[in-house]
């Protein structure tokens, strides 16, 4: 179960910058719980107050410390996508290096997200379908790109050790995406020809088959969707 990943990725990033220096101040961590906390809130009941109360908190914290500026930024980020205030979401993404992402594009990939979502809340299919194939070439290109990797994790015969793992997320966020492009049995087809490839864990990609037909972005724990 993915759901919520999102919220949960957040507060992962803030207690791995704890867990790195003891010296972090406590009390702008604290500031950030507070934060991610009426995000949460949002997050279950959709109002927009708690959206607004944790921008004022993330503006109030911004130069607290160094160590906490880019998590700062990408919880703004978050923030302002949600209320669907798209051009200070891209503004604040670009203040963020693409080095302290999982791999450079994946801030590219934010982006597409963004403007994808935009787009489709003036009803511009054409250009919200442009901007999911973005995203789809760049996950692709960088499943070929690891491809060793891939193989590796997805031949595993236990699915706990694929399960929540950046390979697991890679790949359900690519066939989430391939299916609002090009559809459910085509999205179906990929998985099937790639773990006929690469002769992956049956279990694992039966699974990722069937959470794909549901196409629940919510349940699969797809960000920024």
């Amino acid at each position: 179960m993915k759901t919520y990943f999102l919220i949960i990725l957040a507060l992962f990033s803030i207690s791995s910058c704890h867990g790195r220096n003891y010296q972090v101040d406590e009390a702008c961590g604290k500031q950030i719980s507070k934060a991610l906390g009426h995000v949460n809130n949002f997050y279950f009941t959709k109002r927009v107050a708690y959206l607004d109360s944790a921008l004022q908190i993330l503006k109030g914290v911004e130069n607290c410390s160094p160590k906490y500026t880019n998590i700062i930024f990408m919880d703004e980020v978050q923030v302002y996508f949600f209320k669907k205030d798209f051009t200070s979401a891209l503004i604040t993404l670009n203040k963020v290096p693409a080095s302290v992402f999982p791999f450079p594009t994946f801030r590219d990939i934010y982006e597409y997200k963004i403007k994808a979502k935009e787009a489709e809340t003036k009803g511009d299919t054409i250009n919200q379908k442009k901007d999911f194939r973005a995203i789809i070439l760049i996950y692709q290109r960088y499943i070929d790109e690891n491809h060793q990797l891939f193989t590796n994790t997805l031949c595993q015969p236990e699915c706990d050790k694929i399960d929540n793992t950046q390979v697991d997320f890679i790949l359900t966020e690519l066939y989430y995406y391939i299916v609002q492009v090009e559809g459910i049995n085509d999205a179906i087809s990929k998985i099937e020809k790639y773990q006929n490839d690469i002769k992956g864990n049956s279990s694992y990609f039966d699974e990722l088959a069937r959470s794909i037909k549901k196409n629940d972005a919510k349940a699969m724990g797809i960000l920024l969707y």
